[in-house]
């Protein structure tokens, strides 16, 4: 049963959702409520960010997480305001079999690119090098090393001695051998 079945049957709804600008009136006062909430989200995470001591936390995580968090705040209100509204539930349970169709044909589209991110997240978590180490990996010209620059979700970024970036994808960084020269 869906919240506004479980409101008509306790006597009636608690707003009066016949006319089209009730509708949007609504709509309009879900969006900036999950603004707002948005807004609180990404004001809060800014501060611990600025405190001492977040120097511990990865900036790389925090921003990652806080995009995910405003989607899923927006995805939250709309989802509910998509169950308030009578007229717009058949339009939820189409929105829900478009969003798995979707899904499905993106993550098919950008294996690579979803492994990359996966890949990301492992060095992340396990962290077999971290930023500042140099190490020696395979390169389509042979093996060649540099100190890392950056770690982030898609690729890892080495500073050669002699002043060239190398851009490993996450994927290959976790399929092959990689010699911690120093730490």
């Amino acid at each position: 049963m869906s919240i506004a079945d479980s409101l008509k049957a306790q006597g009636g709804y608690f707003f009066h959702l016949v006319s089209l600008w009730n509708a949007v009136f609504y709509g309009v006062l879900f969006f900036m409520a999950a603004g707002a909430l948005a807004f609180f989200f990404r004001s809060a995470v800014e501060r611990i960010l600025k405190k001492d001591s977040a120097r511990r936390i990865d900036r790389t995580y925090a921003i990652f997480l806080t995009k995910f968090g405003v989607l899923s705040i927006y995805g939250f209100f709309f989802v509910l305001y998509t169950q308030l509204i009578p007229s717009l539930h058949s339009i939820a349970a189409f929105l829900l079999t478009g969003a798995s169709i979707i899904s499905l044909t993106v993550g098919l589209a950008a294996q690579n690119t979803l492994g990359n991110m996966v890949a990301g997240l492992a060095i992340l978590i396990y962290r077999p090098f971290h930023v500042g180490d140099t190490i020696r990996v395979s390169v389509p010209g042979g093996a060649d090393q540099g100190v890392v620059e950056q770690i982030s979700l898609g690729y890892t970024t080495l500073s050669t001695e002699d002043q060239r970036r190398i851009l490993v994808p996450n994927g290959v960084m976790l399929g092959q051998t990689i010699i911690k020269i120093n730490s």
